[in-house]
């Protein structure tokens, strides 16, 4: 056991602000770095410009060269030097850089010294606890903490040969994966490092053959969904097992054909599946609601035809919508759904003018859903973000969480979201927080 670097939380200083623009006051230009103070008096804080129209409503601050002009209903009026302060999701421009509610990035990020060569698969939040899985051989897990160490825990799993899929539990982290005969093994880590249940393959039903694996876990009992894939054909199958002993409710389900699951929790109703169908050179991609035994509550409901790469689905239980976002030739969309199958809405664009959209995934929070997806060159692509309200409406403009990336994962840690990367240089990056304007309270 080796122990590392921490996150360290970053605090963020804003100072109030409390300024009028009166009119014919002095045209302002673009607030330029104050020179170091001579004396042991503390510097004053930065300065933003700001502008005030009517009956102190907010205008829009817009640079005319290096002239500052706040554009008001009545007509343009000069903008007047304030402290700046943090900017925060009240409709004002509060940081005086031109751009309104566009927020803070990450609340805390840090990068952390990786094991060279292995790859980023999955990152959970339990308790306040970030979980990370580094795949190569021997295997690593990374346990991080907020203000305590990091702890990297070598050979948890052995010799793993293709992708691990891990769920936070209340009691714990599911793990499962295919092993090199094409079964599915499932294990369960206690919150203590050990493992509560040894990885073992899953017995009963049609298990041989897994590939893609997903994992849902949170108070229920854990479910999986795989598929299996033979020389002409790929079926989905789903499992609830218990958290801990990993024995199954029922018997493994076949939900039919399809390939490259995704799996998300629905409450304590159950359980959400999304998986791909190729038609020709796209993806058709369908969702079906589980019950908490993992039986299917609906038939087979499509959310497109013309995906260019697999998208992915979760549920909302507060609203009883299923939610869908999938990437379609340079473009990203997002569709809520009734949760008994008919779209609530039409498909909402997320982003435009990408270079081949990929690795979609969605997170859910309470009240907002972040789609995030990778784009670009293969040997350099970009992470990139935008956050919604549970209604679809854009809380934000896309945001770039990272360049040059090679692999990343994401989850939801309470009221934030939670992102893990790795990059070209075999480092290892983490952000916790907002990714872009909170919602108002």
């Amino acid at each position: 056991m080796i122990r590392g670097a921490a996150i360290v939380a970053l605090g963020w200083a804003a100072a109030l602000l409390s300024a009028a623009c009166e009119e014919g006051s002095t045209p302002l230009r673009r607030p330029a770095d104050a020179s170091p103070p001579i004396t042991d008096a503390a510097p004053p804080p930065p300065l933003a410009l700001r502008c005030v129209c009517g009956d102190d409503a907010d205008g829009q601050l817009t640079f005319d060269g290096e002239l500052a002009v706040c554009r008001c209903p009545e007509g343009p009026r000069a903008p007047v030097a304030a402290p700046a302060r943090a900017e925060r999701c009240d409709g004002l421009d509060d940081d005086g850089d031109g751009r309104v509610d566009e927020g803070a990035l990450f609340s805390q990020r840090a990068a952390l010294p990786a094991p060279s060569g292995r790859r980023l698969r999955t990152l959970v939040h339990l308790n306040g606890v970030f979980g990370l899985v580094l795949l190569g051989y021997p295997n690593w897990v990374v346990t991080l903490s907020v203000e305590g160490p990091t702890v990297w825990a070598r050979d948890a799993f052995g010799a793993v040969p293709a992708d691990v899929e891990a769920g936070a539990h209340q009691k714990g982290v599911a793990l499962a994966w295919p092993d090199r005969a094409g079964r599915l093994v499932y294990g369960f880590m206690g919150d203590d490092g050990r493992f509560a249940r040894p990885p073992a393959p899953l017995v009963g039903g049609p298990t041989a053959g897994a590939a893609s694996v997903q994992v849902a876990a949170r108070k229920l009992p854990v479910a999986l969904a795989w598929d299996a894939r033979a020389e002409d054909a790929s079926t989905v199958h789903v499992a609830v097992v218990d958290a801990v002993s990993g024995e199954p409710a029922d018997p493994p389900r076949t939900l039919g054909e399809g390939e490259s699951p995704t799996l998300a929790d629905d409450g304590d109703s159950g359980y959400v599946v999304g998986y791909h169908q190729p038609v020709g050179a796209r993806l058709r991609l369908v969702w079906q609601r589980l019950t908490t035994g993992g039986a299917p509550r609906n038939d087979a409901v499509e959310v497109t035809d013309r995906a260019t790469a697999p998208g992915a689905v979760d549920g909302n239980y507060y609203l009883e919508e299923v939610v869908a976002a999938w990437p379609e030739e340079d473009r990203i969309y997002l569709r809520r759904f009734d949760e008994d199958g008919p779209p609530v809405a039409e498909a909402v664009q997320v982003a435009e003018g990408l270079d081949a959209p990929r690795e979609v995934r969605l997170v859910r929070e309470d009240r907002r859903y972040a789609v995030f997806w990778v784009d670009g060159p293969e040997d350099a692509p970009n992470l990139r973000a935008r956050v919604f309200t549970s209604s679809a409406r854009p809380l934000g403009p896309m945001v770039t969480v990272a360049q040059g990336i090679t692999a990343y994962a994401a989850t939801v840690a309470g009221v934030a979201f939670g992102v893990a990367w790795s990059d070209a240089d075999r480092g290892l990056h983490v952000g916790v927080g907002d990714l872009g304007c909170a919602p108002a309270e």
